[in-house]
């Protein structure tokens, strides 16, 4: 829908004008009426319109021709119609120099007016279109880095004097915004769009948004009023907007809020407590307090990437130093943390698993050999035996130490390790499950049963259940 501005010092012929023509029909809209160019030239400086229909004399001040000429200085985009109680040559002679679209004789016949507003109205979005692809040829340019902050902000927007507020839109699927003289929008990548929007119109271009996308995926950047800067502010927007997807958020938000500190310190400290941690709980409360820091924060996604496996390297050094076995292989990659839900799983994954390390550092240095050897020989057809003999002392008298201290037998103890190993090699290979099993010392049927039993689901279902979440 075109906006529509109307002049006339005659408050009867702008009423006329506003009901003899069917403006939504033609795809038009009067936004604004005034009895002055001074004050639609005062409007102008806020706002756009597409179409200004003016009366050439008014009873006082500047004439109509005068506010064609200023119109076409400051907005070239502007379509002018000159309506006239002349014939005289010179005034349409003038009027077309000055860069009329139209100058129309009053009385205006209702016919004659709805052609030449449909014909303006064509031509005007075909200005627009030009315009935008121009606008679009320039962005592309800048962005390649021949081009200064200044000279396309210059080039951009020539003489228009507005204020611009710089936006990132994340769209949801292929959108193909109307021509407007409210923005210039830009596409990039995987589905965003930069948008150049006047300030004064960011109201309606937010509702043009939304008509798209109930809450969409945009972030606001500041005012410019010319182009300092503005290559730094887009890196700003599209790192904010990483940010903004990371955790998340929902509908439009202004770049102001992705731009808080990073806690460094806090989590520095975080970090140097987890080569400390000597209890379940001091372990819990300290990756409680990290997720915390981060949606706090909001950390930028490469951020909690690092700190994330800062942490996890730190745990691991503690058990490392205490004899303990370091993974080599995760369930989660720090890498395919994507959402700050994944990094939540990812916590409680680690938690759990270190809940069991912590929990084997108290135990007595016989059982610690014992769960080490069964960390490195699971493989094997092992038997309480092999152990108590690699250990050198009494089969029961070991059994009955293990069930003491773990609460499991030898039996619950070797299969939970080789059930733990091949989720593993579930998760992060494409081994067949048959491959899964004898690799960790199964038989295929008997896997099927043990896995079961420790999970309440099978193999296969394990795997999918992995995949479809990842």
């Amino acid at each position: 829908m075109l906006r529509v501005m109307l002049v006339d010092d005659e408050y009867m012929i702008l009423e006329g004008l506003k009901k003899i023509i069917k403006w939504q029909q033609l795809g038009l809209e009067v936004v604004q009426t005034f009895f002055t160019a001074e004050e639609a030239l005062a409007y102008l400086k806020d706002h756009t319109v597409d179409i200004i229909l003016s009366d050439i004399l008014f009873a006082g001040g500047m004439t109509g021709l005068d506010f064609l000429e200023t119109v076409k200085k400051d907005y070239p985009y502007i379509a002018f119609i000159l309506l006239s109680g002349h014939r005289e040559f010179d005034y349409a002679k003038r009027a077309v120099a000055a860069g009329a679209s139209d100058y129309l004789v009053k009385p205006v016949d209702k016919k004659e007016l709805e052609k030449t507003l449909i014909r303006t109205k064509e031509e005007h979005v075909q200005l627009l279109e030009k315009e935008q692809q121009r606008k679009s040829d320039l962005f592309y340019t800048w962005l390649s880095g021949t081009m200064s902050d200044e000279d396309l902000f210059t080039y951009l927007f020539r003489k228009e004097k507005a204020k611009w507020l710089p936006v990132i839109w994340r769209t949801t699927g292929t959108v193909v915004l109307p021509v407007s003289a409210d923005y210039v929008a830009i596409p990039t990548k995987n589905q965003t769009i930069f948008l150049m929007c006047r300030a004064t119109e960011w109201a309606k271009v937010r509702q043009l948004l939304r008509s798209y996308e109930k809450k969409p995926q945009a972030i606001v950047g500041e005012v410019f009023e010319d182009g300092k800067g503005l290559k730094t502010s887009f890196d700003a927007l599209e790192l904010a907007l990483d940010t903004y997807l990371f955790y998340r958020k929902e509908d439009v938000q202004p770049l102001s809020s992705f731009e808080q500190d990073t806690p460094t310190t806090k989590i520095e400290t975080l970090v140097e407590q987890m080569t400390k941690v000597k209890s379940s709980q001091e372990l819990h409360e300290a990756l409680t307090t990290a997720y915390e820091l981060y949606v706090t924060y909001l950390v930028h996604p490469e951020l909690v990437k690092h700190y994330t496996l800062r942490l996890e390297l730190a745990l691991e050094e503690k058990n490392a130093k205490e004899g303990g076995h370091v993974s080599e292989k995760r369930y989660w990659q720090i890498h395919q943390l994507n959402k700050i839900e994944d990094v939540a799983t990812y916590f409680q994954i680690l938690e759990k698993n270190y809940q069991f390390i912590l929990s084997v550092q108290s135990y007595s240095l016989l059982t610690q050999q014992t769960l080490k050897l069964l960390n490195e020989r699971y493989q094997e057809n092992l038997l309480l035996k092999d152990i108590a003999e690699t250990l050198h002392v009494n089969p029961m008298y070991l059994g009955q130490v293990l069930k003491k201290e773990t609460g499991h037998t030898f039996s619950e103890l070797i299969n939970g390790v080789r059930i733990e190993k091949s989720k593993v090699l579930l998760c992060e290979t494409d081994q067949s499950i048959q491959e899964v099993a004898l690799a960790v010392g199964y038989e295929p049927p008997y896997y099927y049963r043990v896995f079961k039993r420790f999970t309440e689901m099978s193999p296969k279902e394990f795997r999918e259940a992995y995949l479809n979440h990842k």
